[in-house]
């Protein structure tokens, strides 16, 4: 809007004023705004969930565990759009906000795990595995279930629609690849200082 406005002004001159109005304009321009007001609710979202899981577990090392996890799909589909040309809109944001506390639901199964499993377990990688076995039954039929339910929506004929279920179920599909594969990995990491501080 903004660069249109400058343009009408440029083409009309100094002595004339030119404004944009009626009801498509207004309501292009509520979109915008509420497409802005979400895009920042994702991020408070974002760094309170990750703040919520380390003091819900005590430990920071479990709170930067779920970093990669939670926010690598939210990456990977926002780079996806950038590359495919996509836009930014309620829809998509929508699809990411949603997505993110999907994939942070299957963050929590598997760092629960972690911590029923840590002290019991002789190494961190027994653990890993341990934990990770116990929580793919829940992020495999949550995983599918909900990506299938997404997926339905590419049948529609609306394209907000269709982005909104691709979107969402490309970030759900990465999610389950970084908690099933990543995370454990990165709890390995991050057990070793603590293993040489108790010892």
């Amino acid at each position: 809007f903004e660069r249109t406005r400058e343009q009408l002004a440029r083409i009309a001159g100094p002595n004339v004023e030119i404004e944009l109005v009626g009801d498509h304009i207004a309501y292009l321009e509520t979109v915008d705004d509420v497409t802005r007001d979400l895009a920042w609710s994702l991020a408070l979202a974002a760094v309170l969930i990750l703040i919520t899981l380390a003091v819900s577990f005590r430990s920071w090392r479990l709170g930067l565990a779920s970093v990669v996890p939670n926010l690598l799909p939210l990456a990977v589909s926002a780079s996806g759009l950038a590359l495919t040309g996509g836009h930014v809109d309620v829809s998509t944001l929508t699809a990411l906000t949603l997505s993110l506390g999907i994939a942070t639901d299957d963050t929590i199964h598997v760092l629960a795990r972690w911590e029923r499993t840590r002290e019991s377990c002789a190494t961190a990688v027994l653990a890993a595995r341990a934990a990770i076995l116990g929580a793919l039954p829940a992020l495999t039929m949550t995983t599918l279930t909900l990506t299938a339910a997404f997926g339905q929506l590419l049948t529609s004929a609306i394209p907000t629609i269709r982005d909104f279920g691709l979107l969402a179920g490309i970030t759900l599909v990465v999610a389950f690849v970084a908690d099933a594969v990543l995370l454990p990995s990165i709890l390995v990491v991050l057990d070793a200082p603590r293993r040489r501080g108790k010892g």
